[in-house]
């Protein structure tokens, strides 16, 4: 059932009968739904709460702005256990929302995040506990260009580069692989889009572009990372993946080996 960008309200969406089985429901951007209703169509309707395995319910930031964590914790709390596709652009989320989405790393398949989160609060979906509290967060390396005389500025992107492949190499290699108690992750498709800037661009050291990461092939990052393409396209290649732009997405995918 796809109603996106329409004025559908929560009320129209309770009047599905409670015989129906909704297997597929994109409500995006849909200005007149509202936040808490919302949260408990989705969690208790019979015709959607034992059934979804597609939900669309991104939203955009002035409507996201009313969906609080509390919000998010509930709906992951309480979707689906057949869910594989889950888009929540828009809704905003902190850890605790990320311990919901661990529990739901074994049925999705694809994930848009919403806003609020951090680099290292996405690592902890994949890594045993005890090693994500222990990870170091990445070094910048600040340079002031106004200081640098041009004729040096290829040699310092160079050696720039250079770092940020032994350092994400490092990291990778000495990271644990996470075990499992039960079956593995299927996440195979993560948009993190809807997190700030400044933690996106961490994916350049970040063990998502490892073997720590299992099923994971595309991840989805701003577009505005591409601005220095030959950066992040050496680093991403160093470890086995390829950089492209798709529209307003730059897409780092995984090469198959």
């Amino acid at each position: 059932m796809t109603l996106s960008h329409t004025h559908i309200t929560t009320d129209a969406l309770q009047l599905l009968p409670p015989t129906a089985r909704v297997s597929h429901l994109a409500i995006n951007h849909c200005p007149f739904l509202e936040d808490v209703s919302l949260v408990d169509f989705i969690t208790s309707h019979p015709a959607v709460k034992d059934s979804l395995e597609y939900l669309d319910v991104s939203a955009d930031l002035t409507v996201g702005e009313e969906i609080n964590e509390r919000d998010t914790e509930r709906l992951l709390k309480h979707t689906s256990r057949t869910i594989k596709t889950l888009r929540l652009r828009g809704w905003k989320m902190d850890s605790a929302c990320v311990a919901q989405l661990k529990g739901l790393n074994q049925s999705v398949e694809e994930l848009s995040i919403g806003t609020g989160l951090r680099m290292r609060d996405l690592e902890s979906m994949f890594l045993n506990s005890e090693e994500n509290e222990s990870r170091s967060e990445e070094e910048a390396i600040d340079i002031d260009p106004s200081e640098i005389d041009s004729k040096y500025t290829i040699v310092l992107d160079t050696m720039e580069r250079a770092i940020a492949i032994c350092k994400l190499r490092r990291r990778l290699s000495t990271t644990p692989l996470p075990t499992f108690a039960g079956a593995k992750h299927s996440l195979r498709y993560l948009d993190i889009r809807g997190m700030a800037l400044a933690e996106q661009s961490k994916i350049r050291s970040s063990i998502l572009l490892g073997k720590q990461s299992v099923a994971l092939d595309v991840i989805a990052v701003n577009d505005r990372l591409m601005d220095r393409e030959g950066t992040l396209k050496e680093i991403c290649a160093s470890v086995g993946w390829t950089v492209k732009r798709d529209g307003r997405r730059c897409l780092l995918v995984r090469r198959k080996t």
